[in-house]
């Protein structure tokens, strides 16, 4: 998707005669040559998803791990007549993800050695549910603040556990931090262990906002600046997204990885 937003770009939900659920999705290259995001956002009479994957493993290989996890969570959300627990769907879903990406085999039968981070908001009724693997990131934005509802599953999670519980010293943690950014689990891997999510709803109220993005994002944006360009741009969830965009691209790093941001409004 280009730069820009047109009003069919943003998807809107009606839960009742008062409220409604927009959303608003934009990714960029950025100084890559290729793309390994991927991201979908969508309705059913079930309720809204909105999916952001971030793609690892070689220019070709980390945009088929990225679209093959999107295309199985598509199709079978969108399958759905109903949903019992939709906690408990996300949670089988980045299951059978992780088995079908992990057995990707390239055309002459060997195993491609690939793997994606992947975010997901569902929101049925008012009731929102989210999953997480990887290192892209999940707010939530409520009466102008933003939290983060997810870890980041990298290497420095498990340094600042070891080094809070003291089974390493700050020295040998000053010596491991330069594989900080080392994803210790994501899509595609042999035994998917660590995956967060709420299996409690979390009920959202007027205005409240999701912000799902990969870490095109928030490595270059820190999180007030991200939290100051949503509240500027309150009122439309497009200009919101379209500037997190263009202060990525305006901005003086010289490497930008790919960027992609999706924002949930419920207005």
């Amino acid at each position: 998707m280009q730069n820009k937003y047109e009003e069919e770009d943003i998807v809107t939900v009606k839960i009742s005669e008062q409220c409604s659920v927009k959303m608003v999705g934009l990714s960029i290259v950025g100084t890559r040559e290729y793309q390994q995001d991927a991201y979908y956002m969508s309705s059913t009479n079930v309720g809204t998803l909105a999916i952001i994957c971030d793609g690892m493993g070689g220019t070709e290989h980390g945009e088929i791990a990225s679209l093959k996890a999107i295309e199985t969570l598509v199709t079978d959300f969108e399958s759905l007549t109903s949903i019992s627990n939709p906690s408990d769907f996300l949670l089988r879903e980045i299951l059978k993800i992780n088995d079908e990406v992990f057995a990707l085999k390239d055309d002459e039968g060997k195993q491609i050695d690939c793997g994606s981070t992947l975010i997901a908001v569902l929101t049925v009724g008012n009731a929102a549910y989210w999953i997480s693997v990887g290192d892209s990131r999940i707010f939530v934005l409520r009466d102008g603040n933003m939290i983060p509802v997810n870890r980041l599953h990298n290497y420095r999670m498990k340094l600042d556990e070891q080094l809070e519980k003291r089974l390493i010293s700050k020295e040998d943690y000053l010596e491991e931090e330069k594989q900080a950014e080392a994803l210790i689990s994501y899509i595609g891997m042999d035994e998917l262990e660590l995956i967060d999510r709420n299996t409690e709803p979390f009920g959202m109220r007027y205005q409240d906002k999701f912000l799902l993005c990969s870490d095109g994002l928030y490595k270059v944006l820190n999180q007030e600046q991200i939290q100051k360009i949503v509240n500027d741009n309150s009122m439309n969830i497009g200009d919101a997204v379209l500037s997190l965009i263009k202060c990525v691209k305006n901005s003086c790093k010289k490497n930008i990885d790919n960027t992609t941001v999706v924002l949930m409004s419920y207005e």
